[in-house]
């Protein structure tokens, strides 16, 4: 009873940690200035919104390595500032983080950017909170990411978002699904690692150079029991820039995931995939 919740509650805390909702980079881009000859008024709320993104992004990244450093799992070494000591810290930092991301929500909401921020955000909070607000946070996220791909079809990171969820939920056990679905009435059994290899592989279309969409992709196409092309799409990621955090993290889930790709290859044909990422 207890004991089977508590573990499934860390099972699917894993699920967000490894998916959608670790979340990624807000990269800011600007529209036109000026409109019939006067300047928009929607260019200066974009600009100040597109500002609060990048501010939370800080907060969120020093909540990643808090957690990150605190639980074992990837962080930068020589990122700046350093890690919070304890997790009641890196709570503050996720939780302003959100705080800025809907500030910029609110300000610009019809921008694909500033919806994927609030999903990144979310996702950093969900890292400490109770499997009940992570499913909360999870149905949230899916409905952003969906109207960010809704409102921007071109941007890639709307779409990584997207296949980021999808990965998350198809990837938790049958178990810990029936907890999401019937116990914290969640989304869970829509997601699929079809839905997500294609979502990834939209943003790859668009954004070719991103890091994080090769490796996604790869995650997705080895659990669909394809890692000769989950192989070739590492290669080609990990030679790509590292731009921020984000990609330093996601690399390093990508060597790990190669190295498992070239030592296993029969064990994974079929379906199985890569396991997740300690």
């Amino acid at each position: 009873g207890g004991r089977f919740i508590y573990c499934s509650a860390r099972v699917l805390q894993r699920g967000f940690e490894h998916g959608v909702l670790r979340g990624e980079a807000v990269r800011g881009r600007r529209g036109p200035r000026r409109r019939h000859g006067r300047e928009d008024p929607r260019f200066r709320r974009r600009e100040r919104a597109v500002a609060l993104a990048r501010v939370s992004k800080q907060y969120s990244d020093l909540s990643w390595q808090t957690f990150a450093t605190l639980t074992g799992r990837d962080f930068h070494p020589s990122a700046s500032p350093r890690p919070a000591a304890t997790m009641e810290l890196g709570l503050q930092h996720a939780k302003r983080a959100s705080e800025l991301a809907q500030e910029a929500f609110d300000i610009f909401p019809d921008d694909g950017l500033v919806r994927v921020g609030v999903c990144a955000n979310l996702g950093r909070q969900a890292l400490f909170s109770d499997p009940r607000t992570m499913v909360r946070l999870s149905d949230r996220v899916k409905s952003l990411a969906e109207a960010a791909v809704a409102a921007e079809p071109g941007y890639d990171f709307g779409w990584h978002t997207v296949g980021r969820w999808h990965y998350a939920m198809a990837d938790l056990p049958l178990p810990v699904k029936c907890i999401v679905k019937y116990y914290y009435r969640g989304e869970v059994f829509s997601a699929s690692f079809a839905a997500a290899r294609d979502a990834h592989s939209r943003a790859k279309e668009l954004n070719p150079r991103n890091l994080n969409h090769r490796v996604e992709l790869a995650k997705s196409l080895a659990k669909l029991g394809r890692p000769r092309e989950a192989r070739e799409e590492l290669r080609g990621a990990l030679d790509l820039p590292t731009e921020d955090l984000n990609d330093w993290v996601t690399r390093k889930q990508g060597q790990r995931l190669l190295a498992e790709l070239e030592a296993s290859p029969q064990v994974l044909e079929g379906g199985r995939g890569p396991q997740p990422a300690a």
